[in-house]
């Protein structure tokens, strides 16, 4: 119900959002999911989408073999060296001042957890503590 109301409140403002186009992502099972109804269409679900050419989908439970969920080590694998020259100038004898530093990691790190924030927000509290403690290195 609210997402037709906010479909019609949006539509009044001019903003046109296409219910032919759009689709509901959840890890969840779907068929617990209500129907979600926008413009009198109701829209799908879907487990997997594409997000700047990059296919997204998150599984909702980690493997009992693994302590962090795949995604985020895949993310983690992609920091690590982006990491390694920030470090180097903030630990070195000469240094870089914090602002020039924070520049670095904004440019260099932040800006890869911000592309990936929309697969990242539907992953449990618990999955993204190894990317929090890597963000307070």
């Amino acid at each position: 119900h609210m997402l037709h109301d906010f479909y019609v409140s949006a539509t009044s403002c001019g903003l046109i959002i296409s219910p032919e186009k759009s689709r509901i992502f959840t890890s969840r099972n779907c068929r617990a999911l209500p129907a979600f109804a926008m413009g009198g269409n109701v829209i799908p679900h879907c487990t997997q989408y594409t997000y700047l050419g990059a296919p997204v989908r998150i599984t909702p439970a980690i493997p009992a073999r693994q302590r962090v969920h795949p995604f985020v080590k895949s993310l983690l694998d992609r920091l690590e060296p982006r990491f390694a020259p920030v470090k180097w100038l903030a630990n070195n004898a000469a240094g870089v001042s914090i602002p020039v530093a924070r520049t670095l990691y904004i440019l260099l790190l932040r800006s890869v957890v911000d592309y990936l924030s929309p697969a990242l927000c539907q992953l449990p509290k618990p999955a993204l503590e190894p990317l929090e403690k890597f963000q307070n290195r």
